[in-house]
This record gives C-alpha cells, sequence and structure tokens, in this order.
C-alpha cells in the first residue's frame, strides 16, 4: 500500500517538478511574412528570430511558446500580461512610449525600415499617399519638422500586398523593412517584366531588434549572457535562414 501511495505521489510531483526544471513563457511576433525575419504558415512560426529563440532554448532550458499576434493587438496582449515578451521590440516603438516599465534585451538583430518607390527621386512635396504595414507607425509623417504634409496613409496585412500596390502605382510610396522588400523582389523576379523599385535612403531608420519583457528581468540577463557568449552562432543562423528556401 505504501509503495502504492509512495508511485501515486511521484506520478503526480514529477509534472511539477518538471516545470520547475524548465520554465515556459509566451512569446509574442508580428503575424506576418516578413522574409528573412520571421514568418508564420498555418501556425507554423519560422525565421531569424524565431530560430535564435528556439536556440536560446536549447542551450538553456528555458522553453517559448512563439505566438503569432497581429500587430495592433499584441502590445495589448503584452501589456496586459497574457504575452510574458515580445520579439521583436525595440524602445522607440509604441511599447517604449508606455507608462509600463519596459525591460529590453541588447540587441540581436538590426532591420532598417524606410520608403520605396517607383521612382529615383522623392520629393515630399509630390506625396500624396504612403502605404505600409498595419500597425506600423512612420515617425517621418509625424514629426512637425517632417517635409511631407497632407500625406494619406493607407495599410496592408503584408510585405506581398504592399509591394503589389506599388507595382501597381495605386500608392506613391510604401513603408517597408528593406531586407523584406528585397526578398520580395528577388523571389518575384523571375519570368516577369522588371518593376524598377527604389529605396529612399535618406528617409529611412534603421531599428535594433530586442526581446522585451515586463516581469522577468532575469530571462532577459540570461539571454544577454546567451548572445554575449554565442555570436558565432548568430552568424550560424543568420546563414541558414539566407541560403533556406522560403515556404
Amino acid at each position: 500500500m505504501k509503495s502504492f501511495l509512495r508511485a501515486g505521489f511521484l506520478v503526480f510531483l514529477l509534472p511539477l517538478l518538471q516545470a520547475l526544471k524548465s520554465p515556459s513563457y509566451v512569446v509574442g511576433l508580428p503575424d506576418t511574412q516578413l522574409y528573412p525575419q520571421y514568418w508564420n504558415l498555418s501556425g507554423k512560426v519560422d525565421g531569424y528570430l524565431p530560430r535564435v529563440l528556439q536556440r536560446f532554448s536549447a542551450d538553456t532550458g528555458i522553453h517559448w511558446q512563439l505566438k503569432a499576434q497581429p500587430i495592433r493587438r499584441y502590445y495589448v496582449e503584452f501589456k496586459e500580461g497574457r504575452l510574458d515578451f515580445l520579439a521583436p521590440s525595440n524602445r522607440a516603438w509604441a511599447e517604449g512610449s508606455s507608462s509600463v516599465p519596459v525591460i529590453y534585451s541588447d540587441p540581436f538583430m538590426k532591420s532598417r525600415a524606410g520608403f520605396i518607390g517607383l521612382k529615383p527621386e522623392l520629393d515630399p512635396a509630390q506625396i500624396k499617399q504612403v502605404t505600409t504595414i498595419a500597425g506600423y507607425t512612420i515617425s517621418f509623417l509625424t514629426d512637425s519638422k517632417s517635409p511631407f504634409h497632407g500625406v494619406k496613409i493607407s495599410y496592408v496585412n503584408d510585405v506581398s500586398s504592399a509591394m503589389k500596390v506599388l507595382a501597381s502605382r495605386r500608392t506613391d510610396l510604401i513603408y517597408l523593412h528593406y531586407d523584406a522588400a528585397r526578398e520580395w523582389i528577388r523571389v518575384n523576379s523571375e519570368g516577369r517584366a522588371p518593376v524598377h523599385f527604389y529605396f529612399h535612403e535618406k528617409f529611412s531608420e534603421e531599428f535594433d531588434y530586442c526581446l522585451a519583457t515586463i516581469r522577468y528581468p532575469k530571462v532577459i540577463e540570461s539571454f544577454n549572457r546567451w548572445l554575449r557568449e554565442n555570436s558565432k552562432v548568430l552568424d550560424e543562423i543568420k546563414a541558414s535562414i539566407l541560403t533556406s528556401k522560403y515556404p
């Protein structure tokens, strides 16, 4: 009888011990197809950011549940405690302007975003409409000193839609992350008449990608240590993404 009770107690205790040994956290990522950074296809999240998090998990035993969320919603979910972390995040974005104290990791990727058009010159006075992804903020258009005035902003759900809107001349400019736009051009240029896209560096911004949390600073400290000790691993992950065939 005692052996039976002992076995039953161990069966009850084992899941608790496993949970204590391997903490699990929910990480929110934008629900959009942003190659090579991150993408969500039929619930499978992949890309450079997810692979960095998964490698950290494999090395440390910290388990991530990667949850793709619409950009406009995932900060609300984060602030209200339903997401433990955000990736990517940046102090200049919405979460950084909140009264809620947010803790950021060291940067583990950089990404440049800016205007893309069909003309080599960009005259702000001639721009009437800009298209970007829902949830993005274009600082150049909200700055009181901006040379852009009276510009209408339209929103689409993904990179492909934005590129197609521009190619069909239904907008003056699009605002996207450059590496994602270049990857779309590379994948979609085969067998088609060339469309010349111009990347306007003058009005672009380079963002640091960080991991952000409100409640788990110790995990951020552990992640930062791992980043410092694994710079070669990050290079390997970048190489694996750039040589992969996207689904």
